[in-house]
């Protein structure tokens, strides 16, 4: 065993399972206490910022055979979020299967998850955020700040952001909810007018 081998272990120690020739590179956050799986020839190379990989209890999050993680990817799983094989995740881009805070309405409360699949040889770009819901099919393409929140078809690049065209209905306050502040509006007024009458002088 080479020391990047024992190194590269005792950095993932938290993980469930860890296959084989994984190597870690630079800074790793492995939190949650959650179910997390590294497939085989995987890189994570955390040398620039580190990277965030974070499962709560009950949640699975699975990174498959051949997988390349740049620095600053953060990947967050409350239910689960899988990564197909021979898949790259560009420098700070961001997967989560949960907003943790509704669309409308109170931002105390959590709603539901739902999963974040990519395929395989799916790439997404620097800095792009892949939201709940999400699936990307195989050799799918995320360009570089790119918001997904939907299925994209396999072999497709998106460069652009593909945002829902409503909120679930799981994520909308219903009417009557007493968490709904009435929206203060400010009128602004002109300022009044100030006249300087000049000094009168005794003759």
């Amino acid at each position: 065993m080479t020391p990047l081998f024992l190194l590269s272990r005792l950095k993932l120690w938290r993980c469930t399972r860890v296959g084989q020739r994984v190597e870690v590179l630079g800074s790793i956050y492995v939190i949650g206490g959650g179910h997390i799986e590294i497939g085989d020839d995987v890189i994570l190379d955390g040398r620039l910022v580190p990277i965030e990989l974070h499962a709560e209890p009950g949640a699975e999050l699975i990174i498959g055979h051949g997988c390349v993680l740049e620095g600053g990817v953060s990947i967050e799983a409350q239910k689960r979020v899988e990564i197909g094989p021979g898949s790259r995740l560009r420098a700070f881009c961001k997967l989560m299967d949960n907003n943790f805070h509704p669309v409308l309405g109170s931002r105390h409360r959590r709603p539901p998850s739902h999963p974040v699949k990519l395929e395989a040889a799916v790439e997404v770009g620097e800095r792009a955020i892949v939201l709940p819901g999400a699936w990307l099919e195989k050799k799918v393409t995320l360009g570089p700040g790119v918001v997904i929140a939907r299925r994209v078809k396999a072999g497709a690049t998106v460069l652009v952001p593909i945002a829902r065209s409503a909120p679930a209905p799981s994520e909308v306050e219903p009417e009557g909810a007493v968490n709904k502040a009435p929206v203060k509006t400010r009128v602004l007024r002109p300022a009044a007018r100030t006249v300087v009458q000049p000094p009168v002088v005794a003759s």
